[in-house]
């Protein structure tokens, strides 16, 4: 790569760095809303075993999960705070990143404040976006009272069925809610961060294992796109502005890890005319 082997040493140390922070948010938010759903489930299952029969109609089912309800705005608020501590890691991160490739281009504060509108979309998109994840876990969780209640199942058996959906949503749908919007938020804040600071272009990063996905299970390939660069504001060949970058499709966005760095155009080199992303190599010499 063009950029000094110092630089790309500087910015793998860094990117590990700011991956252990959103790791942190994301097992602080797993945590906080695991214990929101922990205390749905004994209510749930407690109402169950109450009534003493699996119930018939979609009616008595929807009594039996008001508490998902109930717990609807806990919830938002929950991913809410770590997503906002999120945006400021994500902003710090994008600072930490220009100061190091773009060190005497461009003028840097001291800090970054980010415009109010940021994290007001933030807000907006966590409390859509809690409703959605809710609306959809109580609709499995009905799917599932009314698969106990055509099968002929007694009461044990469907608390048992529901213990087994409760586990799902804990160990897997709760930390994918965590991860996802902890580092859209973060992406949010860095992308914000690049166009207060006037950064002209940025590339693709990846996480650089084996977990990065590879288009082998889906659509969605990441690992092609390392290294990729597109004009701050223009998108990558997926679809996105930038990492995380929730306008896009869902594949290319929910569980990624990947993030965009700030490039620093060489002095002699331009983007290849006609192109909204191009890769390093496909720089051309200008006068």
């Amino acid at each position: 790569m063009i950029q000094t082997t110092r630089d790309f040493a500087s910015c793998l140390r860094a990117s590990k760095a700011s991956a252990d922070a959103r790791r942190r948010l994301e097992r602080r938010l797993a945590r906080r809303l695991g214990g929101l759903f922990g205390d749905v489930a004994r209510q749930v299952l407690a109402e169950l075993e109450r009534r003493g029969a699996v119930p018939a109609s979609d009616m008595i089912r929807r009594a039996i999960l008001a508490p998902f309800a109930d717990m609807g705005e806990a919830f938002a608020e929950a991913v809410a705070e770590r997503a906002g501590d999120a945006l400021q890691v994500g902003a710090d991160e994008l600072l930490t990143d220009a100061r190091r490739i773009l060190r005497g281009r461009i003028d840097f504060p001291e800090a970054i404040t980010l415009p109010d509108a940021v994290a007001t979309r933030l807000r907006e998109h966590v409390f859509e976006a809690s409703a959605r994840t809710l609306d959809r876990l109580t609709g499995n969780v009905m799917q599932t009272l009314d698969g106990a209640y055509r099968e002929g199942l007694g009461i044990r058996e469907a608390m048992d069925a529901l213990r087994g959906d409760f586990r799902q949503m804990r160990d897997f749908e709760l930390q994918r809610v965590a991860r996802t919007e902890i580092h859209s938020a973060a992406a949010d804040g860095a992308f914000a961060t690049e166009r207060e600071l006037g950064v002209e272009y940025h590339q693709w990063w990846t996480a650089l294992d084996d977990r990065v996905r590879d288009g082998s299970t889906g659509s969605a390939d990441h690992v092609s796109l390392h290294g990729q660069i597109v004009r701050v504001g223009d998108t990558f060949e997926n679809g996105l502005q930038y990492p995380g970058d929730r306008t896009g499709p869902l594949e290319e966005w929910i569980n990624c890890r990947c993030r965009a760095v700030p490039y620093l155009m060489p002095r002699g080199k331009a983007a290849p005319a006609g192109r909204s992303w191009f890769s390093e190599s496909e720089l051309v010499d200008v006068e």
